[in-house]
């Protein structure tokens, strides 16, 4: 069934090794479905490149923003120890916890389950925190959909300082320039 939806075959691993890139597929397959903007999510895969260690790129600041979110998803679900343990004492282990969380959610999505020891409390998957990534999500691709149609050289139509919206060191080094 994951084919026929344009999703990996594993989404499972997909969202633990790769949790940006599946992201942005669960993103283009709830668009499809009309929740979000259906342009938008059609040209998601191929807007956003890059390393996801390097902020500089699309991947690297979706990667930091997944990152923010999901610590304090986890944060606020977890008691204080075990995100302790979970979060803050081995980089690794913080990264697939994360990579976890999302895995949760985009399984539930489709009537599924994800088990974890410790057990993750239980609305994870529905955390209010989840509408703040979504929305990031689109303004940043909206945005990177922008700087396409509107190269450097013409004015785009929305003002580029947008305080929705995080600004790469490239678009905050053409918007110094420009001032």
């Amino acid at each position: 069934p994951w084919g026929r939806l344009g999703l990996p075959s594993d989404v499972f691993t997909a969202c633990l090794m790769s949790p940006v890139r599946a992201a942005l597929t669960f993103y283009r397959v709830r668009g499809e479905g009309g929740s979000v903007l259906p342009e938008v999510a059609s040209a998601a895969p191929r807007l956003v490149n890059g390393k996801p260690q390097d902020r500089s790129t699309p991947l690297g600041e979706l990667t930091s923003i997944f990152t923010a979110v999901t610590d304090a998803i986890a944060w606020s679900s977890l008691p204080a120890s075990v995100f302790q343990r979970l979060f803050r004492e081995d980089g690794s282990l913080a990264e697939i916890c994360r990579n976890f969380l999302l895995a949760v959610r985009v399984l539930r999505a489709f009537g599924l389950r994800a088990a974890s020891r410790p057990a993750l409390p239980e609305g994870t998957h529905s955390h209010h925190l989840w509408e703040v990534w979504d929305s990031t999500l689109e303004v940043f691709l909206l945005r990177l959909m922008q700087q396409q149609a509107f190269p450097a050289s013409q004015p785009s139509p929305v003002p580029p300082s947008s305080p929705s919206a995080p600004l790469s060191k490239q678009q905050q080094q053409q918007q110094q320039q420009q001032q």
